[in-house]
């Protein structure tokens, strides 16, 4: 049993699905733009105990409607540039919403964005990854800025971290952490060290 729920996203493989179902991942996200929706479901058939979500980038919302169908899942998840008014068009679904924060990115415009997507949303991932805006780059004042924005909406932290920024993230208050899988070193092999250490933290032990 994990400390925190985990969604690990970026997945366009059978090795990284089967890897994070056995670490007790909460939801698999797999990318429209890097995997089909018939690879998904052929993954589907071999993992268990995880909620399946489809990452959509570019779909229209009926393709949406349509390849959530075809999956059997009732959870998805949308690029930024989705917004509200696709959301009422989804209401049948828990929505998985992406937010990125980049290098310039003005974060009072971030925290009205958010009150917004808190409204539609289950969950919402705060994305630093493709800024590589690490926890170690975060000032005081940012820091602070997450842990209340963790208390007021339902906050997923998609940041680069390390083993030993844990408990500091952890005291953040997220509904749950972002980690992302890659691309494999060869057809059903791939090392995964580093997300080793980070889920042996996590881990409750009996």
């Amino acid at each position: 049993m994990l400390r925190i729920p985990i969604l690990a996203s970026e997945i366009n493989n059978l090795t990284d699905a089967r890897y994070f179902a056995a670490r007790e991942a909460t939801w698999l996200s797999f990318p429209l733009s890097q995997i089909n929706i018939q690879q998904i479901a052929a993954i589907q058939e071999w993992v268990d105990g995880v909620t399946i979500v489809p990452a959509f980038e570019s779909e229209s919302v009926a393709e949406i409607i349509e390849y959530a169908q075809f999956l059997h899942v009732d959870t998805i998840q949308l690029a930024p540039f989705y917004d509200e008014s696709h959301h009422t068009s989804l209401s049948d679904f828990n929505i998985i919403q992406l937010v990125l924060i980049g290098e310039d990115s003005d974060w009072s415009e971030v925290d009205h964005r958010l009150m917004e997507l808190s409204k539609t949303t289950s969950l919402i991932v705060l994305d630093t990854y493709k800024s590589n805006i690490s926890w170690q780059k975060l000032t005081v004042a940012q820091r602070a800025q997450l842990q209340q924005w963790c208390a007021d909406y339902p906050i997923v932290l998609g940041l680069p971290f390390s083993q030993e920024s844990i408990a500091d993230v952890l005291a953040l208050g997220a509904k749950a952490i972002n980690l992302r899988g890659s691309e494999e070193e060869k057809v059903g092999y791939k090392s995964f060290e580093e997300v080793d250490e980070i889920l042996d933290v996590l881990e409750i032990e009996d």
